[in-house]
């Protein structure tokens, strides 16, 4: 059913009705990330909840045309074990006017797998002083991060032109409208997933309504550096600090552009009891740092996940009971409006690294700025770009493997599925250069 309804997504999507938020709250404050929960390498490969057994569900229990002279051209290099995106710049229009400033020098997107097939997704578009990236990490399957990235980046750059979001009297002005503007791109495209689900599921196959995914999605412009983000996927910038007493040279700083929204988070956890008074099963933790929100899934935001948001798709004749989720149940438990953060941008700004968590599994913010700090030069863009990041999808591997006590290239031999998504999840890297 999930199969179908994914070629189902492409066929029908000129007939689904763009859904508007009725009142899109505005992005208010850009907000200060707070000091995260200590986090095992690979928590989500942690023993399951409620004796359930099964295969990655990402988050539950075990259970073109440019407008002007730059076109980019994305290769999709496949192996038995890892699948590469290359972007690259086309060679620029002899009769093209002069360059406008552009919102970024390069980027580069690298993947490898650990569920079959892979669940995460990435997709990106640089059109001359706009840059839209997105990745994905979907959960109980792949069709949800699947539909949401093959319309993410166009869905932004819609809802940005139609807010006319980049212009207003203040900075604080067009914070608030670009955050709208995100919030709506989200919302639009959630809804839209429902109204394809609700065929289906209507029809008896209510196993589309527990597929789900986070995203996260980096917006820069040359003046501004914007991320939004459901759920536990992550963005970091790399920002250059001057020396300071005995260090005799620059370092490049990790700023986090992203808060995971996770249930271990106690930030969530609070406010999930909040939400839901007298409902002492609204957050089950496997251990303090493994936590699922009613006992099935770990992220509190993202895409789909539907028997989580709504009564009309708990129903489930094959259970007992009749429904996914017994009483008390009142939904929704997680959202799809996304955090975002905004920062006006500096010439001290390097790059950014945004990952799927199976990233962020083996290296913190700091690891992973240092990472690429230490191999992406200032003027790095197009191949170079995709060195770095290969080179950190590389490096996540080994950590992975040493982990373990197997070399790199036993790991590399664990077959895709279940036996290797005991190992890592599926591990998605997106290097920005600025």
């Amino acid at each position: 059913a999930a199969s179908a309804l994914a070629f189902a997504a492409s066929s029908a999507e000129a007939s689904l009705t763009e859904q508007k938020p009725d009142d899109p709250p505005p992005s208010g404050p850009t907000p200060s990330p707070t000091p995260g929960v200590d986090v095992p390498a690979n928590p989500r490969s942690a023993p399951g909840m409620l004796g359930v057994e099964g295969d990655d569900d990402g988050g539950m229990p075990d259970s073109a045309t440019l407008k002007k002279k730059v076109t980019t051209v994305t290769k999709t290099v496949t192996t038995s074990t890892t699948t590469v995106q290359e972007s690259e710049a086309a060679t620029p229009d002899a009769e093209a006017p002069t360059a406008a400033p552009s919102a970024v020098r390069g980027y580069a997107v690298s993947q490898y797998n650990a569920n079959k097939p892979i669940e995460d997704k990435a997709s990106s578009v640089h059109e001359d002083e706009l840059f839209v990236g997105a990745v994905l990490d979907g959960h109980g399957g792949w069709e949800v991060a699947e539909f949401v990235s093959t319309r993410m980046t166009a869905e932004v750059q819609t809802q940005l032109k139609e807010a006319d979001a980049w212009v207003g009297p203040s900075v604080e002005e067009v914070d608030k409208k670009v955050g709208a503007a995100l919030d709506a791109a989200f919302v639009n495209l959630d809804n839209q997933w429902i109204e394809l689900v609700r065929q289906f599921f209507n029809q008896g196959f209510t196993h589309v309504a527990k597929v789900g995914s986070c995203g996260v999605v980096l917006v820069v412009r040359p003046d501004k550096v914007v991320c939004a983000n459901a759920g536990d996927c992550r963005a970091v910038l790399g920002r250059k600090e001057p020396a300071i007493g005995k260090r005799k040279r620059e370092t490049v700083a990790a700023v986090p552009l992203s808060i995971d929204h996770n249930c271990r988070d106690p930030r969530e956890q609070v406010a999930l009891f909040k939400a839901h008074p007298g409902e002492e099963d609204v957050v089950l933790c496997a251990s303090p740092n493994v936590c699922y929100v009613k006992g099935r899934l770990q992220p509190t935001r993202g895409f789909g996940d539907l028997f989580l948001k709504s009564a009309e798709f708990n129903n489930d004749p094959t259970r007992k009971g009749g429904v996914m989720m017994p009483e008390p149940f009142s939904p929704p438990y997680i959202q799809v409006s996304p955090e975002v953060t905004i920062v006006e941008r500096t010439e001290k700004d390097q790059f950014v690294v945004v990952g799927s968590d199976g990233l962020w599994d083996f290296m913190s913010n700091e690891e992973a700025i240092a990472f690429v700090s230490e191999r992406l030069s200032k003027t790095a863009k197009g191949k170079k770009v995709q060195e770095v990041a290969d080179a950190l999808l590389e490096e996540v591997l080994a950590r992975a493997a040493d982990d373990y006590g197997m070399t790199v290239r036993a790991l590399k031999k664990l077959p895709p599925g279940r036996r290797r998504r005991t190992k890592h999840d599926d591990i998605t890297v997106m290097v920005v250069a600025l």
